[in-house]
Formats: structure tokens, C-alpha cells, sequence
């Protein structure tokens, strides 16, 4: 008897226990079941006047989970459209009239913004984003380069189902082993926008093709699509409007100075004639700001470890001294594009590679006397120190080429 009381009292306390932990375990009040939402991979803002157009990708669940695609009919995303004189927020909850359910953004990948409304300011449109408290802040922003966000959208890529992740995964892929374009989030974005002496920028996205036929599913069929996606350097804003574009090159001097760079070919011409390419596998840099006398002053420091990837120089390169001159004619050719990049910076008056945030830090006193005039006045005649060091490790399985000796044959 005793023993079936004590069971008795361990099964009671356990009932107990377990009904408590019930009463503190809660559901979330604000949960949607899938079947009720539709999953957003990517949006798009242009505006035309007093108009924007909101663009929503929305996935397709039913062609993503199965292998044949709904025989092939089907498409793996839909784009949705609503042009409306509200805000983008009341334009995201029309998208609704058309989409049959409420649009889930949580996991956007991409933004896209249309080169009109980046002319006129993207002030407004991130104040709508960062305002979500269902919106993470993790998702690229890129800008269309002589097209609109709405189409962009439309492209459908061969080597990605979803095009958002196309444009996701090739970004991340062309600033690490190209240094063409950078990735900027919306946290990035809204801190260049409000450090003092510095502008932000957006990596540029143009469509190469025709857009109508990119919009087709047979574009993903072909062995040369009708329209492709292509990264192409970056936008560049004076303070939230874009002014103007940086090259690719002009971009890899950006990513130089931020410290981006990771995996990155540089082509130069050899001492002795001809040409060759070198692949950054490491970089460093250190830069200072500062004011002498009054006048704002600033000095880059690039340190850098490469190998030779292609060679087709006509002096070999099996002696020591070569090898030093190669490295020398490597960082004249950096610090080079390096100071074009910032001259341009200059002339369009836009502080891109942030030398105004750089002494507002090391002189913050001294900063508020020109921080009104810094733009106009004082970043346009900023004096730049640029000095690269590189050191070329590796030239491959070979040393020299073979061409020059198939000249001599």
C-alpha cells in the first residue's frame, strides 16, 4: 500500500508539473500558416511622377517541391505589379487585389530600384523598409542601370529557378572573385546615409538583351539566352540620389579603399612589354584622415599579396630582379585606378569612399568648422596619398611563358 501511495503521489506531482509547463507555453497570436501567405523572394520599387510601382516575386511552391514542374507549365515565380499614388506600404497590401493572399517580405533576398526613383531619392522607400518590424535587414539592395526595377524582376535566368536567387548568389560570387560590384545591405545603406562625409553606394544591374523575350520561360531554354542579368560597377549617390556610375574598375578601387577585397584580378603591362594579370588573394590597407593647417588631408595605404595568373610578358620573369619589377609595375597600376576612382569621386562632389567620416572620427572638433562646406569646398581639392605595396608570391606551374620562344622558332 505503501508503495502504490508513493506511485500515486509521483504520477500526481508529474500531472502537475506538466500541467504548469501548459499554462507557460504560448502560441504565437500572430502566426500564418503557408497556405496563407504568399512568399515574396524579391521586390522592386520604381516611381513615374507622383506614381510608384511596387513589384513583388513571389515564389511558386507547387513547381519548387516537384521535379517535373507541373510538366514544365508552370513558372517557379510570379511577378506581381501594383502602381498605386498611396504609399509603399499601401501598395504592398494591394498587391493582395491580385495575389490572393497577404504578401510575406520577411525573406526577400534582393531589392531593386529603378533608375528613376534613385535620380530622385530613395530616402522615402527605405524609410518604408526599415520601418517593418517583420523586415530583416540582411537582403542586397542594387539600383537598374538604364532600365526599371519592374523589369528587372520579369528576367528569368537559366542556371537559377528562382531569379532572386540568381541575383543574390551572383552578386556574392562577382564581388569576391571579380571586385566589379559590391554587396550593400539595407543596414549598410542607412549608415552611409547618415555619416557624416560620407555617401552611399549601390552595386548597378542592367539587362543585357531583350527584355520582352527575357520575360518568356523560353529564355531559360536556350543555350544563348534572349536577356541575361549583368552586374556592372556601381551607382553613385549624393546623399540618397544618384548622380552618376562608377566602372568596374572605378568599383574595384572602391572595394580596394573598403577593404573588400578578397579574390581579384588586375591587368598590367610588364616592364619589358607585353601584358600579364594577377590575382589579389590577400589585401590590407590603412587610411588616415586629417587637418593641417586648416586644409582636410588623407593617406591610403595598400597592402597586398598576389600570383601571376596569366603571363604574356616579353622580359622573363625566372630572375629576382624582374620579379620586383613585375611587383613594382603591379602597384604604380593599383595605386593608378586607385586615384582615377577618387578623382571622379572629386569631380561629382560625392564622398563615396567615406574620407569625410575618416576625420569627422579623428578630429570630430575640428570636422564641424568644414562639415558645412566639405563637399563643395574641401573634398574636391582633398590632397590623396595613395601607396601600394604588392608582393607577387606564386607564378603558377611555370615561371615564364612559352610565347616568347615560339617567336624565336
Amino acid at each position: 500500500m505503501k508503495g502504490s501511495g508513493e506511485a500515486a503521489m509521483r504520477h500526481l506531482v508529474k500531472l502537475t508539473v506538466t500541467f504548469m509547463a501548459l499554462l507557460l507555453l504560448t502560441g504565437c497570436w500572430s502566426r500564418k500558416e503557408l497556405n496563407e501567405l504568399s512568399i515574396a523572394s524579391a521586390l522592386g520599387i520604381d516611381k513615374h511622377g507622383d506614381k510608384y510601382t511596387l513589384s513583388v516575386q513571389i515564389v511558386n511552391p507547387s513547381v519548387i517541391t516537384t521535379v517535373t514542374g507541373n510538366n514544365g507549365i508552370a513558372l517557379p515565380v510570379v511577378t506581381r505589379d501594383i502602381t498605386s499614388t498611396e504609399t509603399l506600404f499601401a501598395a504592398l497590401r494591394e498587391v493582395t487585389r491580385i495575389a490572393s493572399r497577404k504578401v510575406y517580405a520577411s525573406h526577400i533576398q534582393m531589392l531593386v530600384i529603378g533608375e528613376e526613383l534613385a535620380r530622385e531619392g530613395i530616402a522615402p522607400a527605405l524609410d518604408f523598409l526599415s520601418r517593418d518590424h517583420a523586415m530583416r535587414t540582411d537582403f542586397f539592395i542594387i539600383v537598374a542601370k538604364q532600365t526599371t526595377a519592374e523589369n528587372i524582376l520579369k528576367i528569368l535566368t537559366p542556371l537559377d529557378n528562382i531569379p532572386s536567387d540568381h541575383l543574390h548568389s551572383s552578386l556574392i560570387a562577382a564581388e569576391k572573385n571579380w571586385g566589379g560590384t559590391t554587396q550593400i545591405n539595407l543596414h549598410d545603406l542607412i549608415y552611409d546615409l547618415l555619416s557624416p562625409g560620407a555617401d552611399p553606394v549601390l552595386a548597378a544591374l542592367r539587362i543585357k538583351g531583350d527584355t520582352r523575350a527575357g520575360a518568356l520561360k523560353s529564355n531559360t531554354a536556350r543555350i544563348t539566352p534572349a536577356a541575361l542579368l549583368s552586374y556592372e560597377g556601381l551607382g553613385a549617390f549624393d546623399n540618397d540620389r544618384l548622380v552618376s556610375w562608377y566602372t568596374p574598375q572605378e568599383t574595384k578601387a572602391y572595394n580596394f579603399l573598403k577593404g573588400k577585397i578578397k579574390s581579384v584580378p588586375v591587368s598590367m603591362s610588364c616592364p619589358g612589354g607585353g601584358k600579364a594579370t594577377i590575382e589579389i588573394f590577400r589585401s590590407g590597407r590603412k587610411m588616415k584622415g586629417s587637418i593641417v593647417d586648416g586644409q582636410p588631408q588623407a593617406s591610403v595605404h595598400i597592402k597586398a599579396e598576389a600570383n601571376v595568373a596569366d603571363l604574356e610578358c616579353e622580359r622573363p620573369l625566372s630572375n629576382l630582379a624582374a620579379m620586383k619589377d613585375m611587383e613594382q609595375a603591379a602597384a604604380q597600376n593599383i595605386e593608378a585606378f586607385i586615384k582615377a576612382a577618387i578623382h571622379k569621386s572629386q569631380q561629382l562632389k560625392t564622398d563615396s569612399f567615406g574620407f569625410g567620416d575618416m576625420i569627422y572620427r579623428s578630429r570630430p572638433k575640428q570636422w564641424k568648422k568644414i562639415s558645412k562646406e566639405w563637399k563643395s569646398v574641401y573634398f574636391p581639392k582633398l590632397k590623396v596619398d595613395v601607396v601600394a605595396n604588392i608582393k607577387i608570391g606564386g607564378t603558377g606551374s611555370v615561371t615564364d611563358s612559352f610565347l616568347p620562344k615560339m617567336k624565336e622558332k
